[in-house]
C-alpha cells in the first residue's frame, strides 16, 4: 500500500460501510463530511462510581456491573454537574481489518462543558477503535459546567474512520500550506506559514483584541442545558461575556471554564480533514479544546469566491492548577491537518446541517439564543 492510497474515509465512504453491515445503527443523517456523529441510546444511561477503563479482555457492560450506582437512569433526567456517566450509543461496529478509528465531541458539546469520550469494548482507552473492531460503542459523559438534559437518539460525540495514516508531516504541512493559504487574517488576507508549521501541525494563536467580546467564561447556573432545544436557553444565565482587556492580558481562574477564538482564521481544503490537537504543555497549564474535528470545506474559500475567509477556530479552555494569564498572540493550538482518502462529495456548509459555517467571532452553542 503506497502513502497515496491513506487517508481519512470521506461521507460516501462511510455510507458504503452502512450499506454493507460494517456500520450498524446509523443512517444518512448521521453523516458529515469527514466524520460519522453516533447517536444515543436511551436503554441504556448509568451513573458510575467514577471514570473505568476496560482491561483488554473486558466489556463495558462488565465496568457498568462493576462500578455503576442505582438503576438506570431514565432519559430526560438530568446528569448533574461533575458526575461520571456510561451511555450505550445505537451504533455499533463491524470494521474490516484495515479500518481504525477515533472519537471527539461535537462541537455544541464541548462548548455547553459537556466531556464526551468514546469507549469501546477490551480498549483500554479513550477515544480509540484498533483496526477490524467488532462490538458496540459507548460514551462517558461528565458535565462540568451545567445539568444536561439529554433525548432520544441526540449526538454528543462523532466518529472518523481511516485507511492509513493520513496524517500530513512537517514537509507535507509546508506544501499544503503554500499552495492553499491554509490560515488567513480577518481581512481574509493570505499569512505567511514560515513560523507556523510545527512537528505536529499548524500553529495558532489566541485573539484577546479583534473583538469587543474576547471571551464567554460559563456560569455555575442551577437550571439544567436541555440539548434537545436550539436557541431556547438564556446565553446571561450560563455565560458571562468578557470584553476586550485593555493591556492585552486575560487572567483565567482555575476550575472555571472559557470559550476563547483564534487569532487566525482558518481554511480547510476539500481534500484534507483537520484535528486541533494540545499545544505543548510547556506553555502552561491550559487545557484546550475538548471537540477537536474540522470538516473539508469549513472556512474554505474555492477560486473566485470571496464570500467566505476563513473562519475562526473557537477553543474549549479550562485552567489546571493556578491562575495563568494568557496574552494577546499567545500560542494556544495546533491544527494538525489530514489527507482525505478521496474528497467528500459533500463539503462543511454545503448541504449538511453546519450551525457553525460563517464564524467570524466566538459563537455560543446552538442551544443558546441570540443575545
Amino acid at each position: 500500500m503506497t502513502r497515496a492510497t491513506y487517508g481519512t474515509l470521506p461521507i460516501q465512504t462511510l455510507r458504503e460501510l452502512i450499506e454493507r453491515g460494517e456500520i450498524i445503527g446509523a443512517n444518512e443523517e448521521h453523516l458529515q463530511p469527514s466524520s460519522m456523529d453516533l447517536p444515543i441510546s436511551i436503554e441504556e444511561v448509568y451513573r458510575m462510581r467514577g471514570s473505568f477503563l476496560p482491561r483488554p479482555q473486558e466489556s463495558i457492560s462488565d465496568l457498568v456491573k462493576r462500578g455503576s450506582i442505582g438503576d438506570r437512569i431514565p432519559i430526560g433526567t438530568p446528569l448533574r454537574r461533575d458526575d461520571v456517566h456510561l451511555i450505550r450509543l445505537a451504533v455499533s461496529l463491524k470494521l474490516r481489518e484495515s479500518v481504525d478509528g477515533s472519537s471527539s465531541s461535537k462541537s455544541s458539546t464541548g462548548r455547553v462543558d459537556a466531556r464526551c469520550r468514546l469507549l469501546a469494548d477490551k480498549v483500554s482507552r479513550y477515544d480509540y477503535i484498533p483496526k477490524g473492531y467488532h462490538g458496540d460503542l459507548w460514551i462517558e459523559v461528565v458535565p462540568k459546567s451545567f445539568d444536561i438534559i439529554l433525548s432520544e437518539k441526540m449526538c454528543l460525540n462523532q466518529l472518523r474512520l481511516f485507511y492509513g495514516d493520513g496524517r500530513l508531516n512537517v514537509i507535507e504541512h509546508e506544501m499544503a500550506f503554500a499552495k492553499y493559504n491554509l490560515l488567513r487574517a480577518r481581512d481574509g488576507s493570505a499569512l505567511p506559514g514560515a513560523d507556523r508549521i510545527t512537528p505536529d501541525g499548524v500553529l495558532m494563536t489566541v485573539d484577546l483584541s479583534s473583538n469587543e467580546i474576547i471571551a464567554y467564561r460559563s456560569k455555575n447556573h442551577w437550571r439544567a442545558v436541555d440539548l434537545s432545544q436550539l436557541k431556547s436557553a438564556n446565553p446571561n444565565d450560563y455565560f458571562e461575556a468578557i470584553h476586550r482587556p485593555a493591556n492585552d492580558e486575560l487572567v483565567l481562574k482555575p476550575g472555571e471554564f472559557y470559550l476563547l477564538g483564534t487569532k487566525e482564521r482558518i481554511s480547510i481544503p476539500p481534500c484534507y480533514a483537520a484535528e486541533m490537537v494540545q499545544y505543548n504543555a510547556t506553555i502552561g497549564n491550559l487545557f484546550t479544546h475538548f471537540a477537536g474535528f474540522f470538516d473539508p470545506g469549513f472556512g474554505w474559500r474555492a477560486d473566485g469566491d470571496t464570500s467566505i475567509k476563513g473562519n475562526v477556530a473557537v477553543l474549549e479552555v479550562e485552567v489546571h492548577s493556578s491562575s495563568t494569564v494568557l496574552r494577546d498572540g499567545q500560542p494556544i493550538c495546533i491544527m494538525a491537518y489530514e489527507k482525505m482518502l478521496r474528497e467528500p462529495e459533500t463539503m462543511y456548509g454545503s448541504g449538511i446541517n453546519s450551525n457553525y459555517g460563517i464564524q467570524d467571532d466566538i459563537k455560543l452553542a446552538k442551544f443558546f439564543r441570540e443575545s
